[in-house]
């Protein structure tokens, strides 16, 4: 049974699923195989979820007692979009800016919210704050 500061094991079967998928992502973009859309937006949609994911393992190994909440999961969001998609084109790299890339970068955190860290032994949760009756 899992505690309530760790993952839960469909989390984790999650996780290894997304690194898997992003590795085999990787390997058929090297080799020119398959639809381009997955070589070009894959990776993005996988990014935000194995980052919240990799967060929450950080949590579990080093007992923080923080909760990854929706406004984490939307500042991962948001702070992808501006360091891939601002920041690193403007500074003359091999990255380049793309509207896309923001949608798969919103997409991938709604399936981490939705699905992903549904049913986990530490959900996404509100930030809405509980008052205590007295």
């Amino acid at each position: 049974m899992a505690h309530s500061t760790d993952i839960g094991i469909r989390e984790r079967r999650f996780f290894l699923l997304m690194i898997f998928l992003y590795l085999a992502i990787r390997w058929i973009r090297a080799i020119h195989f398959g639809p381009e859309f997955l070589h070009f937006y894959g990776g993005d949609i996988l990014f935000v979820p194995i980052l919240m994911t990799s967060v929450k393992i950080v949590k579990w190994l080093f007992n923080f007692s923080f909760n990854v909440n929706k406004l984490e999961v939307a500042i991962a969001v948001v702070y992808s979009c501006v360091v891939f998609e601002w920041l690193l084109p403007n500074e003359g790299t091999n990255f380049v800016s793309d509207p896309l890339d923001i949608a798969a970068y919103i997409f991938g955190a709604l399936l981490y919210v939705f699905f992903i860290s549904k049913g986990s032994g530490d959900q996404v949760q509100d930030n809405k704050r509980v008052k205590s009756i007295n």
